[in-house]
């Protein structure tokens, strides 16, 4: 299942309930709207069995532009941290029924594949020419002196 949009929640909630689309719709907006007012006044909303949300405020600091090598600063800034229930941590470890697989009720026999062949006696193998590229000692014969 891929990402779930406002417009799949309410569809969701609209089946699960039996209420019309429109109403559940302004029933969610109304929550969001409502927790984002709530969070705004630096207050935390808790949610039991899902989560609390928390704001958490970032102090100014400095900065340095890596491209230029100047130093700016950098204003501070309220972050918003989510902090999962217990429940919910629960419900997203626990293993989807589609990865799951189901044991055979009855085994199946397991077919051994055959012994390899006995492998042959390796006999020398004779050495990899040498390409004239490479640089060999040289060997150079003289004639032997005969003694007179």
């Amino acid at each position: 299942m891929g990402t779930q949009t406002k417009k799949d929640l309410v569809k969701e909630v609209a089946t699960r309930t039996g209420l019309d689309i429109a109403t559940v719709r302004d029933n969610i907006q109304l929550m969001f709207d409502t927790m984002c007012e709530g969070l705004g006044q630096d207050g935390n909303i808790e949610i039991r069995n899902f989560g609390i949300f928390k704001v958490k405020s970032i102090p100014p600091r400095s900065a340095r532009n890596p491209k230029t090598g100047e130093t700016i600063q950098v204003p501070a800034k309220k972050l918003i941290h989510f902090k999962p229930g217990q429940l919910m941590k629960q419900r997203i470890n626990r293993m989807p029924a589609e990865a799951q697989k189901p044991e055979p009720a009855i085994p199946v026999p397991v077919e051994t594949p055959p012994p390899p062949p006995p492998r042959r006696e390796e006999r020398p193998r004779r050495p990899k020419p040498v390409s004239r590229d490479k640089v060999q000692p040289s060997i150079i014969l003289l004639p032997r002196p005969v003694n007179d």
